[in-house]
């Protein structure tokens, strides 16, 4: 299935390829849980759980009980949050990073703060490779950035780097937690770049627990 973490009061699953979305359903129905899912499109916008279809969107909160927030990725990062009334979960791929998500997921925090920060397997930036001129805009716009980096002429983007930059810059006091896995190399999870564009997902999810 993956990783289940339980924290005072918190489940997350932060599941593999061998974690489909039938077993996903039946897992939420046995648990008595309600599943909201995204229609994700690499944006910064961050809507209210629970949702009866998926709209675009690329974020989800709730502060509801037994809400279970679901998010898709096969090489995006996976970001779970969590403040002492609610959670959140985000698809953070490099658009939704550079384009503010984690600005957006800050400034609807603002009067729950955020304390804790799950950070779920992605693509590791020896395997994600940009080109040259995009790795020159994202410098240029984040000069003091420490995600780009350059190793045997490739142009290398972190994400796992970048989102960190990015939570200590909004919430500075929160704890940061990672499951240092990465998805090009681990052949048990799904990877769109290694699969060649393949279209299956890694299904991570949330809730808080009654």
């Amino acid at each position: 299935m993956g990783h289940l973490l339980e924290i005072n009061g918190y489940s997350i699953i932060f599941g593999n390829k061998h974690f489909n979305l039938n077993q996903l359903l039946d897992y939420v129905n046995t648990n008595q849980l309600h599943a909201s899912f995204m229609n994700q499109q690499h944006t910064d916008i961050i809507l209210p759980a629970p949702l009866s279809d998926p709209l675009v969107c690329d974020g989800l909160q709730t502060s509801k009980l037994s809400e279970a927030l679901v998010v898709r990725t096969a090489d995006c990062l996976p970001l779970i949050a969590i403040s002492n009334t609610g959670i959140a979960i985000l698809h953070c791929g490099r658009k939704g990073l550079l384009g503010g998500i984690l600005h957006q997921l800050h400034l609807k925090s603002l009067q729950t703060p955020y304390h804790s920060f799950y950070i779920g397997p992605h693509i590791h930036v020896q395997s994600y490779e940009i080109g040259s001129t995009l790795f020159q805009e994202i410098q240029q716009s984040y000069p003091q950035s420490q995600a780009l980096q350059i190793s045997n002429e490739r142009y290398c983007f972190c994400l796992n780097t970048f989102a960190r930059e990015q939570l200590q810059t909004h919430f500075p006091l929160a704890q940061i937690f990672e499951l240092k896995i990465d998805t090009f190399t681990d052949q048990n999870y799904n990877s769109y770049r290694r699969d060649q564009q393949t279209q299956e997902r890694n299904l991570s999810l949330v809730w808080k627990k009654g």
